[in-house]
């Protein structure tokens, strides 16, 4: 048996999928709250929204370093 130096071997594995289940949702520091409103300005429930309403969405975002 003759030897022939060393020879550098690299490997590459790629997994791709999607989560049985989603993820905890963590806040990170960072707070989000969302408000729907109609055309007229009135606040509205978006879960009974139906398809091609037009809404107004005002998205607030706070940002606590503290307890991260």
């Amino acid at each position: 048996m003759q030897g022939y130096g060393y020879r550098i071997s690299t490997a590459t594995n790629t997994v791709s999928g999607s989560p049985l289940a989603p993820p905890a949702a963590l806040a990170s520091g960072l707070t989000v709250e969302r408000h729907v409103f109609d055309v007229d300005g009135n606040n509205i429930d978006d879960q009974d929204l139906e398809q091609g309403t037009t809404v107004i969405v005002v998205l607030k975002g706070e940002v606590n370093t503290q307890n991260i």
